[in-house]
């Protein structure tokens, strides 16, 4: 009942909390529910909470979270604690995304947006081969999804890999 509709609040509010800049609570708010939903058996908000997560530690490691002087100054413990394991979280979290996505059939945008992600991460960090087959993957979801837009980064990303 209610509690079911508090946690997704919960959730979502850590997800906002992270987007106004307060990290470290955010975070926090949202791997409470994380643990919460996984002894209650809520898988599908537990899977957006991953892929939440996902994204978030992706946005890290790549540097593509930018802070702000004054959001790094107040978050400075979190960017000690959080940004230099980001890309071993982001992996975690794109894994279970992609694992969850398997068991239940999933082929759309999201499981795609997972491999993708995975892909770039590997590329990254100069696994070569790990980074096109995750790519191949993902280029097989977006084709299904008619994604042009995500069809052309895999394309870009895919040409950088020597």
């Amino acid at each position: 009942g209610m509690d079911y509709i508090l946690s997704h609040a919960q959730a979502l509010y850590g997800v906002v909390l992270i987007a106004t800049g307060q990290f470290s609570r955010g975070l926090a708010m949202i791997k409470a529910e994380l643990g919460e939903l996984t002894e209650s058996g809520r898988l599908f908000t537990r899977y957006l909470l991953e892929v939440s997560l996902a994204e978030i530690y992706f946005q890290m490691a790549t540097s593509s979270w930018r802070f702000g002087v004054w959001a790094a100054v107040r978050n400075l413990g979190f960017i000690l604690k959080e940004v230099p394991f980001a890309r071993r979280k982001a992996r975690t979290y794109l894994n279970k995304v992609i694992q969850v996505g398997k068991e239940a059939g999933a082929r759309g945008y999201v499981q795609g947006h997972a491999w993708l992600n995975l892909g770039l991460l590997h590329q990254q960090s100069g696994r070569n081969e790990e980074a096109k087959a995750c790519l191949r993957e993902a280029q097989q979801i977006f084709d299904q999804c008619n994604s042009e837009t995500c069809s052309q980064q895999i394309q870009r990303a895919m040409a950088a890999i020597p």
